[in-house]
């Protein structure tokens, strides 16, 4: 089994136009450990694939190295460039990238065609139903991609990636055009795939909930930097700024601009006009802070509903959404709409407390203050 490192020292790209260059990566620098699940998560724009192209060797870097395990596959500074081939990548795309004319077996078989060291048939033949038996579309085999649903066709593309058993398998947002139902059951289809063959795996998306639930580690991009590098739990619980913390969790966090300020001897959190009582724990570690303005971040999930006394923020439900035994309760603030998830029907109106330990809290520029740790 063949596990390799990947590892990318201060990457850059840039591309260049009449008019302007255009930055889409900057000082990208980690590594991916040997047969690890590893996802790029980002929204669109956020040079997600660009990165993913790098690594394959379908675009040159601007600066920077890229090296898999003790090997240089790209370094600028010294002329190397391999491509794909060289560097034994295989890659998925968004649009399966089937041969229309071929039948399932011979896409499949299709990578083997071209080894250094040719296979026979009889090898081939035995390589394609040894992947097609791991990928269940063994019946598959004598037909064509137009015969096969959305689902078959991705289980197809992958038989072909992963035929080859490349050092490293890339994918390039490969479920997105599935339905619901069928991106779920391929997640926990990968997921298990992945973790049988051990393969060094890169998985680029913009979906949280597939980052969440595939990687063994997640990094978030956003606006070619890296903001952050962590497990699904580090990343989810320890947000490094309010964009991941935003990012990550649906429906998203809610964010609270705003300062400190003492009213009729009491000391409230004012946000927008809306005055939030804090735990007194909270209250004296912001009180530290030579920050003015800060923002606290709370997902819907880690409200509680509480009697008005013991209340931190008290909404009016502009709209509630049934979901299964729980409720989303929606209200307007005069800073913007704001998001409660319950497993009690809501009341208007409604009295939350929010809880110390389940609170996230950042400085003005919208970087992490770890108050409680």
């Amino acid at each position: 089994m063949k596990q390799v490192s990947v590892r990318l020292d201060n990457l850059e790209k840039s591309f260049a136009s009449n008019r302007v260059i255009v930055q889409v990566l900057k000082k990208v620098d980690f590594e991916i450990h040997p047969g690890e699940f590893f996802v790029l998560l980002g929204p669109s724009g956020c040079g997600k694939s660009t990165l993913l192209n790098l690594i394959a060797g379908l675009e040159k870097p601007t600066s920077g190295r890229l090296q898999f395990g003790d090997r240089i596959v790209a370094d600028g500074h010294q002329g190397i460039f391999l491509g794909p081939f060289e560097r034994d990548v295989s890659m998925v795309f968004q649009s399966y990238a089937l041969y229309p004319h071929m039948t399932i077996e011979e896409n499949i078989a299709f990578p083997l065609t071209n080894l250094p060291t040719p296979l026979n048939t009889h090898e081939i033949k035995q390589r394609v139903l040894e992947t097609a038996k791991t990928l269940q579309i063994e019946p598959l085999l004598d037909r064509k991609p137009a015969e096969l649903s959305g689902g078959q066709r991705q289980r197809v593309a992958i038989g072909r990636a992963i035929i080859r058993n490349p050092a490293v398998f890339l994918m390039d947002e490969p479920l997105s055009n599935l339905d619901a139902k069928l991106r779920i059951e391929m997640r926990a289809q990968l997921k298990d795939l992945q973790n049988r063959l051990g393969i060094t795996t890169i998985y680029v998306t913009h979906d949280q909930l597939e980052a969440m639930t595939l990687g063994h580690r997640i990094g978030v991009l956003n606006e070619g930097f890296i903001q952050q590098i962590g497990t699904p739990r580090e990343v989810f619980h320890r947000p490094t700024n309010e964009f991941v913390g935003r990012f990550l969790g649906s429906p998203s966090m809610n964010i609270f601009k705003g300062t400190l300020r003492e009213t009729g001897g009491k000391i409230f959190f004012e946000s927008n006009g809306v005055l939030m009582q804090l735990p007194p724990i909270i209250l004296s570690h912001l009180k530290e802070q030579k920050s003015a303005e800060f923002s606290i971040g709370i997902r819907p999930e880690d409200f509680q509903i509480c009697v008005a006394e013991e209340a931190s923020l008290t909404i009016n439900p502009r709209v509630v959404e049934m979901i299964g035994s729980e409720y989303l309760v929606h209200a307007l603030l005069q800073s913007g709409w704001m998001t409660a998830r319950t497993s009690e029907e809501p009341t208007n109106p409604l009295h939350l407390k929010m809880i110390p330990e389940k609170m996230h809290f950042f400085e003005e520029h919208g970087q992490r203050m770890n108050l409680l740790s």
